[in-house]
């Protein structure tokens, strides 16, 4: 493959990610392994050359289509990356070169990994929040975001006419674990991080679902404002937000460059005492004007660097290697451990892919085992600590017949397989769920709870069954749990859904 071809994949493949990532709040890849990506794709547009509708040169991913739009006063950049001390010495001197060797003093706070948003006040009035968008042009949420407490509706402290101020939307571990937990008990399917459910909940259209769920705020920059609006730091910036009563992170110093890898060493190290999730440390320079003389590249100011941290990690014990079947037949093993808690999300169940990773790792029951969240949302095992095997671990049993209907498994290099298709259980219910979920004929109102009476009581043994359903409408009706209306509507969803376009039929399939 040629370098030319080799950037216009990598172009292609990352638009994806960050339409996955900031659009539809889906991420299917890890932080690491977007940033691989990225950082070759620049390696190669060093040699090459860049257009300028490269990933490299925009931020975030274009505005969906559900909310009015709103262009920015002043765009809402990203930041260029950092991963160690050597990459922070580079970025200090290439501000040296600029602006000659005068002693630097940087701020340093947690990079919240949430959803970016930015309010405006108009003389003093809250009259807009919107998201980050493509840096350009964001979401108008104002509504929902009125409906966090922290946030003041009006400025009191000295009020110019009009500032937008920038900030991260999140929510605490403690209310993201509860709101999951109803969304469990309720038979919904529950979000995988705390962003995932700061995104959700933030471009909910329905206002009355986003006041049951207590979002939160830190505000950190400051946008675009008029003349009248003045300061000399960011420090200056943050005594601002403090008199007005805006909600800011207090995890915060100031110091020259020695001073401020410190400080960055004290947020990693407070990461799993902290009530919400980071992922890094965000360095900039304190005094404004310099700001404004070091300026930016096409996404980024020159000022500013996110610090980033690895991946959490914990060690935990291998309770047993079980094998799940799903809706192709695919037997994938994984591995229940010790529930351990990391980023915000109790791991308890983590996948093995398949036998070729489950003879790489080695793993046995009952081995001590080092789990981490790929980018803060999939959890795997990075490896087996052998130095505390101690004789009491055993083999995994690897299975000869599914574990879900009894077929004979086949080999298909280092995959298993069922062939036994609707027939074994596990894999009608995958089908299933795949067939009515939001991406193929988006059925409302089929979550795991229904889905799963439905098939146990025999109602849909394949998925034609499910618009024959009204002859079982009585018997639905009294499943303790589901009321006459949520079973009406039901029905109505599924009988909207009876007409679906070429291609929605082709991808429930």
């Amino acid at each position: 493959m040629s370098v030319k071809d080799e950037i216009n994949k990598l172009k292609k493949e990352i638009e994806r990610h960050n339409f996955l990532y900031h659009a539809e709040s889906n991420p299917e890849i890890s932080d690491a392994e977007y940033d691989a990506l990225y950082q070759r794709l620049k390696a190669l547009e060093t040699q090459e050359g860049s257009s300028e509708d490269s990933p490299s040169k925009t931020v975030g991913s274009k505005p969906s289509k559900g909310f009015e739009k709103h262009i920015h006063l002043k765009p809402m950049l990203s930041l260029a990356n950092v991963f160690n001390q050597e990459d922070f010495s580079k970025f200090e001197e290439r501000i040296q070169k600029r602006i000659g060797t005068q002693k630097l003093i940087y701020a340093v706070e947690p990079k919240f990994d949430g959803i970016g948003i930015s309010l405006t006040y108009e003389n003093g009035n809250l009259t807009k929040a919107v998201t980050r968008g493509d840096g350009e042009i964001g979401e108008v949420v104002t509504e929902n975001i009125k409906t966090i407490p922290k946030i003041p509706q009006k400025l009191s402290f000295n009020v110019p006419k009009v500032i937008e101020l920038r900030g991260e939307i999140f929510f605490n571990l403690d209310d993201f674990s509860f709101i999951n937990k109803n969304i469990e008990n309720s038979g919904g399917k529950i979000f995988i991080n705390p962003r995932n459910a700061a995104a959700g909940t933030l471009r909910n259209l329905d206002v009355e679902i986003v006041k049951q769920r207590p979002l939160n705020i830190f505000l950190y920059a400051l946008g675009g404002h008029s003349d009248d609006f003045e300061i000399s730091s960011h420090e200056e910036f943050l005594e601002f937000l403090e008199k007005n009563n805006l909600p800011r992170n207090d995890l915060i110093s100031f110091g020259d460059s020695a001073e401020a890898a410190k400080a960055v060493k004290t947020i990693l190290d407070s990461r799993d005492s902290l009530n919400y999730e980071i992922d890094g440390a965000v360095v900039k320079v304190n005094e404004s004007k310099l700001q404004e003389k070091l300026g930016f590249v096409s996404k980024a100011p020159r000022w500013a660097v996110a610090w980033k941290f690895p991946a959490s990690e914990k060690y935990s014990k291998v309770n047993d290697v079980l094998f799940s079947v799903g809706r192709t037949g695919i037997v994938t093993p994984y591995a229940t451990i010790e529930p351990v808690l990391i980023s915000g999300a109790n791991i308890s169940n983590v996948t093995l892919h398949n036998m070729d990773e489950l003879k790489r790792l080695d793993i046995k029951v009952n081995d001590t085992v080092l789990v981490k969240r790929a980018g803060d949302v999939i959890p795997q095992i990075t490896k087996v600590n052998l130095e505390v095997r101690d004789g009491y671990e055993t083999l995994v049993n690897i299975p000869v017949h599914c574990p879900s209907c009894g077929n004979t498994l086949k080999a298909e290099g280092p995959f298993l397989r069922c062939d036994a298709g609707m027939k074994c259980p596990d894999q009608l219910f995958g089908y299933f769920e795949h067939f009515v979920s939001r991406k193929a004929m988006n059925i409302d109102g089929l979550g795991y709870k229904i889905n799963t009476h439905l098939i146990n009581l025999g109602y849909v043994k394949q998925v034609a069954d499910l618009f024959k359903l009204k002859r079982y409408e009585d018997e639905l009706k009294s499943l303790e749990g589901f009321g006459e209306k949520s079973i009406d509507n039901l029905f109505a969803s599924i009988d909207k859904s009876r007409k679906p376009k070429l291609e929605t039929f082709i991808n429930s399939l």
